[in-house]
């Protein structure tokens, strides 16, 4: 193999399903090797350890091959902000300050993470301590090579950049992951704030595949529920930033294709839905689902440094 050809695994994780996909190639040309999904309780240690274990035997990866994983939930906090440069060694204590009041979670042992945007903004990732530690440790008992540690929101805005969508300056994308017991929300554009909330929705529960599928009244509640919810956070955007409203929706996630959710959306948002998944940028990947995978296609794809 050509030395300028790398592998990647991106994993996807959420409490009840792990996604798993397989990229090679190189940034201009990157092929899809294959995927994989395991479904279970992995909210124990133990659990979540034999399953990435699982994971990494049935798709047939070794120790060595890179992994590119992320973390989500409410025990994950991205934000935008300004601020003023300090020394390297004051940073990090100077950020936990300055943040604390909006964790919702205890700032001092938790891991921080940021990167300037300009001169005076801050891109700021804080990952609550012991979930953090949690997470790094089962990838190391399965002896999983994590090159790339991710948080979910901003590897849902990478997803967006990587699809190449056209993007008029000052107007905002809106992102909506649905994971299986929480949407994730990403504002992100061209010259405009970062912006990302966790949103508490159990799709799984609404359109699950196994035949219990919930009780239509009980699904419009529950979708009346989260658009109420998402226009609620849109206007507390767009009250706080100074933008020129929002252009598209871009959808991510097993449930997203579900009709009624689609429905409920155009009718609570009104913004027109981006069509294109990430598996369009790859090659190969003519049989796998639309958006299913796009979470796990994004992480392989930072690995071999798209």
């Amino acid at each position: 193999m050509s030395k300028n050809i790398h592998t990647s695994i991106g994993i996807e994780f959420n409490p009840t399903s792990l996604r798993a996909a397989w990229v090679q190639g190189t940034p201009d040309h990157l092929e899809f090797k294959g995927s994989r999904e395991l479904m279970g309780d992995f909210t124990k240690k133990k659990l979540f350890v034999e399953a990435l274990k699982d994971l990494k035997g049935v798709m047939g990866f070794s120790s060595s091959e890179p992994v590119a994983t992320a973390i989500s939930g409410k025990q994950v906090h991205v934000v935008q902000m300004p601020f003023k440069k300090l020394p390297e060694s004051e940073m990090k204590n100077a950020l936990r300050f300055e943040i604390r009041q909006n964790l919702p979670f205890d700032a001092m042992g938790a891991s921080l993470g940021y990167q300037w945007i300009g001169t005076d903004q801050l891109m700021v990732a804080v990952v609550a301590g012991n979930y953090f530690k949690h997470q790094v440790e089962c990838y190391t008992e399965a002896s999983m090579n994590v090159q790339i540690l991710d948080v979910l929101p901003l590897c849902l805005s990478n997803g967006m950049w990587a699809r190449k969508m056209e993007m008029e300056p000052g107007l905002a994308q809106v992102c909506l992951h649905f994971g299986e017991e929480n949407c994730t929300l990403v504002v992100d554009g061209d010259g405009v704030p970062f912006y990302s909330r966790t949103i508490l929705f159990r799709v799984n529960r609404l359109f699950a595949q196994n035949g219990d599928v919930a009780q239509d009244v009980e699904v419009e509640n529950a979708l009346a529920l989260f658009g109420e919810e998402l226009r609620r956070s849109l206007n507390f955007y767009e009250k706080n930033n100074d933008t020129k409203g929002f252009s598209r929706m871009v959808l991510s996630g097993k449930f997203c294709n579900e009709l009624r959710l689609q429905q409920a959306l155009r009718k609570d948002v009104g913004l027109t839905m981006e069509s294109q998944s990430v598996k369009t940028i790859l090659h190969g990947t003519e049989n796998l689902p639309d958006f299913e995978y796009d979470v796990a296609l994004t992480l392989a794809m930072r690995g071999v440094g798209k």
